[in-house]
């Protein structure tokens, strides 16, 4: 099933040069594809192969202004091994379009964005205490977003508590958002800042936090 869908998206792209998302009717009408989800680079379906675990499929834009780094990010992460709060995704495949735009398909679950808790509810409000100097953002937005992450990383840390059973996962998921972060910093010509609000957290079937799309790149 996952190769119909790839196949008919790639299909679009190719005769379509001018598109910039996959549309619903380019699929192939037997195929269970929704759009469930789009932004500034990427575009979300969902689709369900029988197997009842629904999955989904990023369009994500690789060209022009400020074009998406941060789903490599997540991929490269994986290829090192589990980790339990990063979303389990997969590059399918990348491709230049006429007019030299370039696309990413990737694959992931689909995880419930919908689901919250006090962990997930603590790294959206702590954007409100964690700011950057003057003298910190002399720099430039390079060395600003690395020390943006690093003062974010040292205040989530201040919550850690033992006794806190609603923030029991808040060590392992600053673990995984350092290992992120420390990716991040290898890519000198980028800007990396965290971006915690609630559409780009999510949980997993067994209510683990997911930091689903928490970096953006500028």
């Amino acid at each position: 099933m996952l190769t119909k869908v790839m196949q008919s998206a790639i299909q679009h792209y190719r005769k379509n040069p001018s598109s910039q998302t996959i549309p619903i009717y380019s699929f192939d009408k037997d195929l269970p594809v929704r759009q469930i989800g789009w932004g500034g680079w990427t575009t979300a379906f969902e689709y369900d192969d029988g197997t009842g675990m629904p999955t989904v499929l990023l369009s994500v834009r690789k060209t022009g202004t400020n074009p998406d780094k941060t789903k490599d990010l997540l991929v490269k992460l994986n290829e090192q091994g589990y980790r339990p709060h990063i979303p389990i995704i997969e590059k399918l495949d990348q491709f230049t379009k006429k007019g030299s735009e370039t696309r990413a398909l990737y694959k992931m679950p689909l995880y419930d964005v919908y689901a919250y808790n006090d962990v997930t509810d603590l790294l959206v409000e702590a954007k409100e205490d964690v700011y950057l100097t003057s003298d910190e953002k002399i720099g430039g937005a390079v060395y600003a977003g690395k020390i943006y992450r690093k003062k974010y990383l040292e205040y989530l840390k201040t919550f850690i508590d033992p006794n806190n059973q609603g923030l029991e996962q808040l060590p392992s998921v600053i673990e995984d958002l350092q290992a992120l972060s420390n990716l991040a910093d290898k890519d000198e010509d980028t800007s990396y800042v965290w971006d915690f609000e609630y559409h780009n957290l999510a949980m997993d079937n067994e209510n683990k936090v997911i930091l689903l799309d928490v970096l953006i790149n500028g």
